[in-house]
């Protein structure tokens, strides 16, 4: 199957996750340890994927939500077909030498950040350049118990610092050089009650869009889609944080993401490794969309099937699936320039198909009589023309040694 990773938040899981399925793909989250939204998260996260990743235990509940180090550091990571990675945050916090993740660190340290005004004066500090001003701060407020002097011992390695648009582009580089097949996506960009855009969110989804800009990297921004779909019918805590798509919503971004995107990174897949991926991704992929019964993602299935098959000509496969689409939308002149292009184009001693559903095309007889006044069939298409004179009841035909050149 065609295997996705998404490295980012909900935004991209959800949409992935209510939708792999549907599309015959597969969500690859091996070495992907938790949510990521700034850059430096980002960068952390994907170099994890594939190197030795050793964080202090007493951080990793600051970096991942989803399993322990022990099982994390078991498993390994096979490369995927497409990297779907989301900047969301210019903020990186970071401890020591390792980032972590801002909504897990502030909930480890959930009584330090109850009160409002240490929370903001520690905020403030943890953007200088004097370190010493943080330390001082908490050796005031943080240490009248043993809990919370090791807990100031950690608060003591907090640097927070905001991704710059040049930060931006560099780590869009690397990240398309380390991974190769990715795709950037953005925050969306909300507005709230009295119409104004969120500034912070504005201006960072501007850097991202000039980063990737600059880097020529693929970049989907979901937020035309939020206005035609409607923000209040698109955002789930509409009116609060502006930060989860619902259901309906998360669906529609995944299917114009696969429209303006995704469809052609499976493309190029399937270009790199044509003999193993049309099996392993094309005919996964098109027995889902045909399942699915949804006519815009037939149709944008056979503008697939076509691309694929303008490379490869003689790939049976390709023909195959071909007739598969054209059989579920009976088109029957579509059927037909399939069948000819089989019979004409392939070796069709490899062909696996039915051919049973050909049976009840009424003008099968009719097309088998067009084939056989040609002079240039392969002579691997006479026992399957045999078979289909047979199923055509063209007796005649079917009894003859050797058809007609």
């Amino acid at each position: 199957m065609f295997n996705v990773t998404p490295i980012g938040s909900c935004r991209i899981y959800a949409p992935l996750r209510l939708s792999t399925k549907e599309y015959g793909f597969k969500i690859n989250v091996k070495r992907v340890y938790g949510y990521s939204h700034s850059l430096g998260e980002i960068l952390q996260q994907a170099d994890a994927l594939f190197n030795d990743f050793q964080p202090p235990e007493y951080l990793w509940p600051m970096i991942s939500s989803r399993s322990d180090l022990a099982t994390f550091s078991r498993q390994a990571h096979e490369k995927s077909n497409l990297y779907i990675i989301e900047l969301s945050s210019a903020k990186n916090v970071k401890i020591g030498n390792y980032y972590v993740q801002l909504n897990y660190f502030n909930r480890h340290f959930k009584d330090f950040f109850s009160d409002a005004a240490r929370a903001r004066t520690f905020n403030g500090l943890c953007t200088r350049d004097n370190p010493s001003e943080l330390e001082d701060f908490l050796e005031k407020v943080w240490i009248d118990t043993p809990e919370h002097q090791k807990e100031t011992e950690i608060l003591k390695q907090v640097r927070v610092t905001l991704s710059t648009e040049d930060e931006l582009y560099e780590g869009i580089c690397d990240l398309q050089f380390d991974l190769e097949n990715t795709l950037f996506v953005s925050h969306v960009d909300v507005k709230t009650n009295n119409e104004n855009k969120l500034k912070a969110r504005h201006e960072f989804i501007k850097k991202v869009t000039s980063a990737a800009r600059r880097a020529e990297a693929a970049l989907y921004n979901p937020t035309a889609l939020m206005e035609k779909f409607g923000q209040q019918n698109a955002i789930e805590d509409y009116s609060t944080s502006f930060a989860h798509f619902t259901e309906s919503f998360s669906k529609e971004v995944f299917a114009d993401c696969y429209k303006r995107n995704i469809r052609d990174a499976l493309e190029e897949s399937l270009l790199e490794s044509p003999e193993e991926n049309i099996n392993d991704m094309l005919v996964p992929h098109t027995r889902s969309i045909l399942e699915t019964g949804d006519p815009e993602l037939v149709e944008e299935l056979g503008d697939l099937l076509d691309a694929v098959e303008g490379y490869y000509p003689e790939n049976i496969q390709i023909k195959e699936m071909q007739l598969d689409k054209a059989f579920y939308t009976n088109e029957i002149d579509q059927i037909k320039r399939v069948l000819f292009r089989l019979i004409f184009s392939c070796d069709l001693s490899k062909y696996k198909g039915k051919l049973d559903n050909l049976a009840q095309i009424s003008q099968l007889e009719s097309w088998l009589g067009e084939i056989f006044t040609i002079n240039s069939i392969p002579n691997t298409s006479m026992p399957v023309l045999k078979k289909l004179a047979n199923l055509a009841g063209a007796s005649e035909m079917a009894k003859s040694a050797s058809f007609p050149r």
